[in-house]
């Protein structure tokens, strides 16, 4: 740290205090996956005060009568902190001593200050000052300090990070584990044959708190450049919907099991390839022996267009060996009774379902509402998105809320707002599934087709919501329920009379066919059709936008509640 901040020598104690502060405020233990000051203080620390070392900082002249037009502060340099409060340890220039303040300002793009200092006042040409980069460092040494005090850039290039050495054992830990598991074979180039190239990929991997963890290579494969029916057969997988997820977890909660959440490392590296595929050896890593031979693989391996369903397959065949079976409707459960007892297992591909957006159900319709105007927005819709994150923001930690033995019943409500779009006159529908008290599904859309009344608006949204109840009765039939009379509310007697009928009035018959299946399951007794009042509907929230009260109200009725420390404890022994 004194050589790359060109601090003077007698620094030294102030340079090693620094950094065994630093060290424990931003080193991992691996036993405890700790850092040592949140092994000693119980929290983790703030790192957000933390600054270079030798970095130029003004601290501000508080202890002197400063004339009308002198100056306010003194040029200084940062050489640590505090250790009995917030304040920092500066090497005031003017001075020539140590002073510890709260009040100075830091200035951490330019040089180091003890650099700048010996910088004579005049120069000849306009030359502009040299700043050590990462790579320019004397020795590996420096480089490990210099990573103490700064935040890691992440290489952009192989050729970075070849100049790295943590880099570099994070590239040879992702080739270990290439030969760990049997992904490859070296081989000569077969003829005709054009082999697919590689790419590294570096990324920081962080926590909760933004806290550096370590470094993460990934070597994936260019698959854009694979054609279909050449390279591949095959490139679907089945992804969990949102909606299934949340049946999962209601059924768990429900029955008081305990959910376990894992992830697979490496997961894509155990799915066994179909087809022969070759690809280049990495850059950086070429064999000295055979530069020219390339890799043929027999795993799936990151890039390739049907990686997802090569693990896919790997992974159910080892559940089908293991005498689970997969679920009726959908093909992410995986079920194994034991006499009384169930064990279910939810697959969802994480590299897949981040990308799906289900927003939450309080701000549902103002989402969807601002979406319509995505292709041209203006300065009005970009104001109400603020106003939409400024309600985040806010309620950062509501969510949803189950709570065990309060049944399991399924319950639908069903609203719709008639012309509620002013662009096109098109009506909004909203549904809201319920297992008891608990919100599993919700949604909000404007409908296709254009009704003339409210009541054939209230009736296209009851066909679309009992579609999906029927999807939601098919998908617990997996677990063991069997529904039938399902309650779908309503409060529009009028929408409730229509869907009753078989006979196909004049003044309905112009409503698309589609719509019309609903009265088949009417009378079958598959549902039931429920009038309710206005004030509790609760699929209100999902159509138009509310008084504060009303809305708060709806919120609460949801199950949304908030989910800080203290009120999950105060929930956990209320139940």
């Amino acid at each position: 740290m004194l050589i790359f901040s060109r601090a003077p020598l007698f620094l030294w104690a102030e340079a090693i205090a620094t950094t065994c502060f630093t060290q424990n405020c931003s080193i991992i233990h691996r036993r405890f996956n700790k850092t040592p000051y949140e092994l000693i203080n119980g929290r983790k620390p703030d790192i957000s005060f933390l600054h270079v070392f030798g970095a130029l900082c003004y601290p501000k002249n508080n202890c002197e009568d400063i004339v009308k037009l002198g100056a306010k502060g003194d040029i200084g340099f940062f050489i640590g902190y505090f250790a009995d409060s917030c304040a920092y340890r500066v090497f005031n220039q003017r001075t020539k001593k140590i002073m510890e303040t709260m009040n100075v300002s830091f200035d951490e793009l330019s040089a180091m200050a003890f650099e700048q200092r010996r910088l004579p006042s005049r120069t000849s040409d306009r030359r502009t000052l040299t700043v050590l980069t990462r790579n320019q460092l004397p020795s590996d040494g420096d480089m490990c300090m210099y990573a103490l005090t700064v935040s890691t850039m992440e290489p952009k290039n192989i050729k970075e990070a070849m100049t790295d050495p943590t880099w570099i054992e994070s590239m040879q830990e992702e080739l270990l584990q290439f030969k760990r598991l049997d992904v490859w074979v070296l081989v000569p180039v077969p003829d005709n044959i054009t082999p697919l190239t590689l790419k590294w990929l570096f990324k920081n991997k962080h926590d909760e708190e933004h806290m550096e963890i370590r470094n993460k290579s990934r070597l994936v494969v260019r698959g854009y450049r694979q054609e279909e029916g050449i390279d591949f057969k095959e490139s679907f997988a089945p992804v969990a919907r949102m909606e299934a997820i949340k049946i999962f977890l209601t059924y768990a909660a429900h029955k008081a099991f305990t959910v376990f959440q894992m992830d697979v490392k490496f997961e894509f590296l155990h799915g066994t390839l179909k087809e022969d595929m070759y690809v280049c050896q990495p850059e950086g890593f070429i064999d000295v022996d055979h530069p020219s031979h390339v890799f043929k693989l027999t795993k799936a391996l990151y890039g390739l267009k049907q990686v997802h369903r090569a693990w896919y397959d790997e992974l159910s065949t080892f559940l089908f060996q293991n005498h689970f079976f997969k679920g009726t409707t959908d093909p992410t459960v995986f079920i194994r009774r034991f006499v009384d007892d169930i064990l279910v297992v939810q697959v969802y591909v994480d590299d897949i379902i981040f990308g799906s957006a289900h927003p939450r159900p309080d701000i549902i319709h103002a989402t969807c509402l601002c979406a319509r105007y995505l292709a041209k927005p203006t300065d009005k819709h970009l104001k109400e998105v603020k106003r939409i994150f400024c309600y985040l923001r806010g309620t950062v930690n509501i969510g949803l809320w189950y709570t065990k033995d309060s049944g399991f019943e399924l319950t639908e409500f069903s609203d719709a707002d008639y012309a509620g779009c002013k662009d096109t006159f098109k009506s909004t529908f909203g549904g809201a599934q319920f297992l008891k008290e608990k919100l599993v599904s919700w949604s909000s859309k404007k409908q296709d087709c254009m009704v003339l009344s409210i009541a054939k608006a209230e009736y296209v949204s009851l066909s679309a919501c009992c579609a999906q109840v029927l999807w939601m009765r098919t998908q617990l039939t997996d677990y063991g329920f069997h529904f039938n009379k399902i309650p779908i509310c309503c409060d529009s007697k009028s929408a409730i009379a229509i869907s009753c009928n078989l006979v196909q009035h004049s003044r309905t018959k112009h409503i698309a066919v589609r719509y019309h299946f609903i009265k088949e399951h009417v009378e079958k007794g598959t549902i039931e059709l429920y009038f309710v009042k206005t004030d509790y509907q609760l699929a209100d929230i999902l159509t138009r936008a509310l008084p504060v009260d009303r809305f708060n109200y709806l919120v609460r009725r949801l199950g949304m509640r908030s989910l800080s420390p203290q009120e999950l404890d105060y929930l956990s022994k209320s139940q």
